[in-house]
């Protein structure tokens, strides 16, 4: 374990080390000179975390009373070293850098406050904060002790946000805020967190420190401020008694007393580390325990720890009148939770005692909790639960003994719990597994506790309502089953029922919540609806309203006997994305009449940020309460798009893609992309393809988002998901790598298809498991990204050995999986750039910041391309300005010099040794499938050189070559087989295939458009027929009309559309057979770089089209209606000699045992692509002769395929095409060319590609005659 550094008192003149930046370059790799040497110390200054993303966008309601802003609130004083200069490379501190003034401005707006309603909802606090805290404000000492950090100074958590005003707004009657008034009378400089309203709503009671001279904090004080006039005013009227925030700080008893943990007025100084220590440090397993734990960090180490941990937590609880008068109650202890009963009657006080621990965090140390009357009087122990050192990893291992001790929330002073029936241990089969029991406060002497449920699953939480009717929660993690069960708490003879069964993952299945409303108790039950003339039991559940589309939120109005709903309010669906935030008009006791309701809601689009309205029934009129100003004007016309696409294994996929204002794909062609993502763990494929988000919804920015980009010109491909699935009793992360990869290779597909990102310029990133993802994907699918960003990561799953994320098996019950798992282990295979980014004090379990050194060490050791930044002071997140300012500026180097530069060309990987290579079939397999477009091995140069449409320049040799005599024998000898032959107006026609139903056959035309030539009754020898031309060349530009499929069943000609010439076009368009009118035309290459040659195309039963890529050697899968759906792809498309890949993969066909089978024209390769068995690739072996410059194919049978090119053969397959023996061969009009078959009244007829004559063209579909 790393030991961290306790940094005690000291001077801001002396800052601690700085930040360190270690960069390596490969000596054989040519780049540019770096900014400085490629081994380097740089100063930039450092500073601590914040956890997770800071949405600059107000999104944060408080409706019942506001304990906390330390989660929530916003951070920072003024900035201390905000003055620095403003051109990019200005330094910033000592050391640190500034982005580019686009960036630094957006993150540097205002943040909006966070709003907080009073009890009666007729006031609204706006709580202000400001932006980024400066270095000074993480810097300051703390301890580290039991996983809980403390300022020591302030006597509270560390690295707290903080509010840093409070205004109070009247709801008028028409639903607008009056003016604001500003809560005065606190010292300069406040910093307040723990903003709580009393009961009746008169008071606002708060913590408050300062800053002293010397840059650190003062101690808490607890100030109130009397609502109506906004007067604030310190509680204690001595100086002398501090907040204790460590654990819980203060609630209200009442409206006029509060019981406050305060700092022990007997507390001496901090104990002193012994300079020798007493003796070893000793742990023990003497037992032979099984005790398994997470890396969890900031342990307690010895015994100075725990006299340390003792200091600092040790509260005295003080009961405090708003006139002053203090009355200390109980011991001094380490009271972590304070919860008075809804009648004020009772205080249920919970504490923590020894024996510690130093191998888990505080929340598993000994925990007792007790009852006490409201004045201090100890009543009776509730339990005390031992430490907790033995839960299993497993996920639903819970702690024995009673759990979630707590007051019922429709009853004065009723006690609720639940215990577990399983020791704890979710591998033990019991039921049932939990049960929920409830007693009086007070019970008789005699009484036992009553069972209120019995559950199979791991108890979930209550919503109470009343006596009749209460909603009981349970879950379990293995097979991801959430069911809520109504019972009846206080009718007996009223039997459990289910309400609802689903699973956690489908979002589309999800009911909505209860919404809960306000008691004159001040606590919060589930509201009960009143419908005029109706007795039903109705509730309102306010849904997110997931849906294919897109979420579309909704109040539903549910009867809770009968089960049916109405829906009383929907979102817009166009243009806004809305919410029900909470009940506004539960203000009186009771069922609440529904032509009375009032609930606030929030709208947004992807261009307006949130503002608040109050919807009032029963017009339905919305009233907007709030105006907040855009917190970024300059992105207001981002453009925002949520894509649906789909992984090789059919699995569904979704992201949201943004592009800066005024961009248009057109116009401005493929930008560099930045890919941000993080993956999920799924139990069906079904629900990893659902849609989650809204398209509609605002695009908030946080400090260190990806989005920031935007205004660098970039586009954003954000939140692919990226589903890890396990279906069954499959295990999903044994297959993490195989699911990353193709989901990965979906995604950079779909953005390359669209013509919105540069092949060669698509950068991947992401945050703690993301940077896992980053790191996994450089390796094992090099060919898809130019560089990396990976934040706060774990790279050696080695070193967590008792499960990370979601795994809950051991590093010893899964060697493979763990190992195969960390980018550690295949640091060897990452050629390309990759920044790393840690925070030097990251507490979060697993990411230790060793992890990324120890990564670094080991791509230095193999000559990969890489940075490490060490951020002093930060911890999983970064939170300081200098920090991410300094982060902001170490990406957009980055991305400018290996991304938009394009430094490191996408096929750098063909470098890597060949055996190594050779050992990885991830790897040989993204060789073959390369993104940007090259696919053999060859540079992409010789093959765009040699590759202007080969299939023309031999065209062009074998015209040359033919003698003209042979040409006019050819054509005046009588023919063996029948002729239909036709009149055209152009020379070249590549496909034709017979309508039976319409009797026609129908053409594609090498210059853009389809044509027909019917056929009525029996043709005579030498009858020519007519082409009429049925689709004309306006929809395909300059394009040819290659391969066609007629989808019978659905009426339609599937048409493929390709740049014969320049490989830079390729698109698939449907036309309906009998109006001709185009159903979609969806384009599946055309962006910058890549060439691309769509041939042939096939459909399958559902009318799926396949369409083959014969430059690329790939297959693109369109669906029913139109939607790019994914590219089947496969190292065995792609022969080693470089040549045969100049016309690669061609004809193709659906077999009706649901395969494809798909010829390589110049290797003469067969292939079977199983299509319902996750697309799997076998080779054909073939018996009796060669199938080169094979063209195009067509089943004459299940058992028997024709092949037509220059050789004409019918191959057959007696054990489902797994083998096959050419069985004959047929004669063609050599100089004509033979491309394609097609099969009429059981007889196949060949298309000739060239048409003689003049002044129209004879084209001739010659029966072919097999021996």
């Amino acid at each position: 374990m790393r030991l961290h550094k306790v940094y005690h008192r000291f001077s801001l003149l002396h800052f601690p080390k700085q930040p360190l930046i270690l960069s390596h370059s490969p000596h054989f790799l040519s780049l540019k000179p770096p900014h400085r040497s490629p081994f380097q110390l740089v100063k930039p200054l450092s500073s601590t975390s914040s956890a997770g993303v800071r949405a600059r966008a107000m999104r944060i309601i408080n409706i019942a009373p506001v304990h906390a802003a330390e989660g929530d609130g916003g951070n920072g004083t003024a900035h201390s070293a905000s003055a620095a200069a403003d051109c990019e490379d200005s330094s910033l501190g000592n050391g640190y850098r500034l982005p580019p003034p686009e960036i630094r401005e957006i993150v540097d707006s205002p943040p909006l406050p966070t709003l907080s309603f009073s009890p009666h909802r007729d006031k609204i606090l706006f709580l202000k904060r400001r932006s980024l805290p400066p270095l000074s404000d993480l810097a300051r000492p703390e301890e580290k002790l039991a996983g809980v950090r403390i300022d020591g100074n302030s006597n509270s958590r560390s690295r707290m946000s903080y509010y840093t005003g409070i205004g109070v707004h009247q709801i008028l009657d028409d639903g607008t805020l009056g003016p604001e008034k500003e809560v005065y009378g606190l010292p300069s400089g406040a910093k307040i967190n723990f903003v709580s309203w009393s009961n009746d709503g008169s008071h606002l009671a708060f913590g408050v420190r300062t800053d002293e001279e010397d840059g650190s904090s003062s101690k808490l004080r607890v100030w109130v401020a009397e609502i109506e006039t906004g007067k604030a005013r310190p509680l204690f009227q001595t100086p002398d008694i501090f907040l204790n925030a460590v654990f819980d700080n203060f609630v209200w008893l009442n409206n006029s007393t509060l019981l406050v943990c305060t700092i022990p007025l007997s507390r001496g100084d901090p104990p002193k580390k012994p300079l020798v220590p007493s003796g070893p440090k000793i742990q023990s397993n003497e037992q032979k325990d099984i005790i398994q734990a997470r890396t969890y960090q900031d342990l307690l180490k010895d015994e100075y720890d725990e006299d340390l941990f003792d200091y600092y937590a040790t509260s005295q609880l003080v009961l405090v009148s708003l006139d002053g008068t203090v009355n200390p109650v109980g011991p001094p202890a380490i009271y972590t939770s304070l919860d008075p009963s809804p009648d004020e009657k009772y205080i249920m006080i919970s504490s923590m005692h020894k024996p510690y621990s130093f191998i888990v965090p505080c929340g598993r140390f000994p925990r007792k909790v007790d009852l006490w009357t409201v004045d201090g009087k100890f009543i009776r122990e509730l339990c005390d639960l031992p430490l907790a050192e033995d839960i299993p990893i497993t996920h639903n291992s819970v702690r024995r003994g009673k759990r979630s001790v707590q007051w019922r929330s429709d009853k004065p002073s009723t006690l609720v719990w639940v215990e577990t029936q399983d020791g704890g241990d979710a591998k033990v089969e019991v039921s049932p597994r939990d049960i929920v029991y409830t007693e009086p406060a007070e019970p008789l002497e005699d009484d036992q506790p009553v069972v209120l449920h019995k559950l199979d699953f791991r108890y979930g939480g209550i919503s109470w309502c009343d006596d009749s009717l209460a909603l009981v929660y349970e879950s379990w993690y293995k097979t991801r089953k959430i069911r809520t069960w109504v019972i009846s708490p206080n009718c007996e003879g009223t039997s459990p029922r289910i309400l609802f069964d689903r699973s956690s993952e489908d979002v589309y299945s999800d009911p909505g919540s209860p919404m809960l409303r306000r008691t004159p108790l001040g606590t919060y039950v589930i509201a009960k609806i009143k419908k005029e003339g109706d007795e039903g039991t109705y509730v309102l559940l306010n849904g997110s309203g997931a849906t294919p589309q897109g979420n579309i939120p909704f109040l539903d109005l549910f009867d809770i006997n009968t089960g049916n709903k109405e829906r009383i309010w929907e979102s817009d669906k166009e243009k806004y994305y809305e919410t029900v935030v909470a009940l506004m008009s539960d203000q009186d006791e009771g069922d609440i009449p529904l032509n009375q309701l009032k609930v606030l809601t929030s709208k947004e689009s992807k261009t307006e940020n949130t503002q608040y309205y109050i919807l009032s029934w029963p017009e339905k009129e919305a009233r907007q309460i709030t105006n907040f100003p855009h917190p970024y004007p300059q992105l207001s016309s981002l453009k925002k798009e949520m894509i649906r696409y789909q992984r090789k294994d059919g699995v569904q996929l979704t992201a949201t893609l943004y592009f800066p204002p005024d961009y248009d794909p057109a116009r401005d062609g493929p930008l560099p992309c930045l890919m941000w993502s993080y993956p999920g763990e799924f139990k069906s494929k079904d629900a990893a393809g659902q849609v989650r988000g809204s398209p509609n919804e605002f695009a908030g920015i946080g400090s260190t988002s990806p989005l920031l980009w935007l205004a660098r010109r970039f586009a954003i491909l954000s939140g692919p998901t990226i589903p890890i699935i396990g279906e069954g009793d499959e295990e999903a992360n044994d297959r993490y790598v195989e699911q990353l990869v193709t989901s990965a290779e979906a995604a950079v597909e779909e953005v390359i298809r669209r013509g919105v990102a540069h092949p060669n310029k698509i950068a991947v990133g992401g945050h703690s498991y993301g940077a896992f993802m980053t790191a996994n994907l450089l390796a094992h699918a090099p060919h898809l990204f130019c560089c990396g960003i990976a934040r706060s990561g774990a790279y050696n799953r080695t070193l967590t050995p008792f499960g990370f994320q979601s795994e809950d098996r051991t590093l010893w019950e899964a060697v493979g999986t763990y190992v195969e798992m960390s980018p550690f282990i295949s640091a060897n295979k990452i050629k390309k750039p990759i920044l790393l980014i840690h925070g030097e004090e990251d507490n979060n379990p697993g990411t230790l910041t060793m992890q990324s050194d120890r990564f670094f060490n080991a791509l230095k050791g193999h000559g990969a391309l890489c940075r490490l930044v060490i951020l002093p002071f930060e911890s999983h997140g970064y939170a300081a300005r200098e920090s991410v300012m300094h982060v902001l500026w170490e990406t957009d180097r980055w991305l400018q010099n290996y991304c938009v530069a394009n430094l490191s060309d996408v096929s750098e990987e063909s470098n890597a040794p060949e055996e190594d290579a050779s050992k990885d079939k991830s790897d040989a397999e993204s060789k073959a499938v390369g993104a940007a477009g090259g696919v053999a091995e060859q540079p992409d140069d010789e093959l765009d050189r040699v590759h202007i449409t080969c299939r023309f320049i031999l065209l062009l040799i074998l015209l040359t070559a033919v003698p003209v005599a042979y040409i006019i024998h050819s054509e005046t000898s009588e023919r063996a087989a029948h002729v239909y032959a036709y009149s055209s107006k152009s020379w070249v026609r590549e496909c034709a295939k017979w309508d039976d139903l319409n009797r026609r056959f129908i053409v594609s035309f090498f210059e853009g458009g389809v044509g027909v030539v019917p056929v009525q009754g029996v043709q005579s020898d030498g009858d020519v027929l007519e082409e009429i031309t049925v689709v004309g060349d306006a929809g395909f530009g300059k394009n040819s009309s290659l391969g066609i499929v007629i989808d019978r069943p659905r009426n339609r000609l599937l048409v493929v559309i390709a740049d014969v010439f320049g490989n830079k076009y390729s698109a698939l368009a449907a036309y309906d057979l009998t109006t001709w009118n185009r159903l979609f035309h969806t384009q599946l290459s055309g962006t910058e770089g890549e060439k691309a040659f769509a041939d042939d195309v096939t459909v399958d039963s559902e009318g799926n089209a396949y369409v083959t890529d014969a430059k690329g050697n790939k297959i693109w899968k369109v669906g029913v209606n139109g939607e790019f759906l994914y590219t089947i792809k496969s190292p065995l498309f792609v022969p080693k000699e470089w040549y045969y890949n100049l016309i690669g993969l061609n004809g193709i066909v659906h077999h009706p045992n649901g395969y494809l089978l798909v010829v390589h024209t110049l290797s003469g390769n067969l292939f079977k692509v199983e299509i319902g068995k996750g697309d799997e690739v076998k080779p054909v072996k073939i018996i009796g002769s060669s199938l080169m410059f094979g063209d195009g194919l067509e089943l004459l049978s299940p058992t028997k395929l024709v092949v037509a090119g220059n050789a004409i053969k019918l191959v057959e397959s007696t054990d489902d095409w797994e083998t096959a023996r050419v069985v004959g061969k047929s004669k063609a009009i050599g100089h004509r060319l033979v491309t394609a078959a097609t099969v009429k009244d059981d007889k196949v007829y060949l298309n000739h590609l060239v048409g003689l004559g003049y002044p129209k063209r004879k084209h001739v579909l010659v029966e072919a005659v097999f021996s």
